[in-house]
């Protein structure tokens, strides 16, 4: 298989797509930039020699993030996190910088088609461990509202089933609600508040 080395460029939540030049095989298609691996070459080199030619700029390749297969290609896809220099066109006529989202309406390259699959799978998992992890912290410390038949309200615990247990009851499910939100940010405030500069 033919090796190709595929960038990554990221600016803020935005990623890079390149489209080939009518002169070029996949004319009109879009795709990562990037090229194939020479003999004998590393493939992060293969990259940053690549990004140099095409793109006119020096690279700092980072972590791999997948590869997939392409035909006859093994399509190498990094992280590239930082690079020197104006991104200059050659090999391709148009670029633009677009979400995950945005891209998969492009008419890409099956191989970076792909890519962006995975990075959005990849990334959707994270989110859902995130919010799992502080989801699961919030409730060591406080339920979520529930309606107490035997009192005819609805009531939020805080600490259940602690020494320290208290319950709050509430005529509605928008107070206990409210109540709820305003105790979670409580218990989050400290992983996420700054420390603030004291000196002058």
């Amino acid at each position: 298989m033919i090796k190709v080395a595929a960038a990554v460029i990221k600016y803020e939540d935005k990623i890079l797509l390149m489209r080939r030049a009518p002169d070029q095989s996949f004319a009109g298609f879009w795709e990562f930039p990037g090229g194939k691996v020479e003999q004998g070459e590393r493939v992060t080199e293969a990259l940053k020699r690549e990004l140099d030619e095409e793109l006119c700029i020096k690279a700092k390749v980072g972590k791999l993030i997948t590869h997939v297969p392409f035909g006859r290609y093994e399509v190498f896809a990094y992280n590239v996190t930082y690079y020197d220099g104006l991104i200059k066109l050659s090999v391709h006529d148009d670029m633009e910088w677009v979400s995950l989202n945005e891209a998969l309406k492009y008419n890409l390259l099956a191989a970076d088609k792909k890519i962006i699959m995975y990075i959005t799978k990849t990334k959707e998992k994270k989110e859902q461990t995130s919010n799992l992890f502080w989801a699961e912290h919030i409730t060591r410390h406080i339920s979520r509202p529930k309606f107490d038949n035997q009192k005819q309200a609805w009531v939020v615990i805080k600490n259940e089933g602690m020494a320290e247990e208290k319950t709050y009851v509430f005529e509605n499910d928008e107070g206990a609600m409210d109540f709820y939100i305003a105790e979670a940010k409580k218990i989050l405030n400290p992983f996420f508040d700054q420390p603030q500069n004291t000196h002058s």
